[in-house]
């Protein structure tokens, strides 16, 4: 049991964003600002501080997707973007040990909204 202490703060005031970690780094990407937003934050876990800049994903985007990694990679699929409101079928990627702008790695079969989680 215990409380909660202050981290630190990401680059922008964001919600609605993708997470991934490898177990030394965090990663925010996307989010809501309340525009979308394509920048990508990362946070080093071991130590507190304040979020740096990653990189950004190849669009701006937020929400009704999933994050997830491997210890080298992380991976964002499934996209909504606020204005207008449309659903794509974008699958990016990341080098979590290097900053650098995410890549197309691929596409979904489909473009609804449902992607919650993925597994790699």
């Amino acid at each position: 049991l215990g409380d909660s202490t202050d981290f630190g703060s990401l680059t922008a005031a964001k919600k609605a964003s993708y997470s991934c970690a490898s177990s030394t780094r965090g990663i925010f990407a996307g989010g809501l600002t309340p525009s979308d937003i394509n920048n990508i934050d990362f946070i080093t876990i071991a130590t507190k501080g304040n979020a740096s800049d990653f990189g950004d994903l190849t669009e701006a985007k937020h929400n009704y997707g999933a994050g997830t990694s491997s210890q080298t990679r992380g991976i964002f699929a499934g996209t909504e973007k606020y204005s207008p409101t449309s659903y794509n079928n974008t699958i990016e990627f990341i080098t979590i040990a290097s900053t650098g702008n995410a890549a197309e790695f691929g596409t979904k079969t489909n473009t609804t909204n449902s992607s919650r989680s993925i597994t790699i």
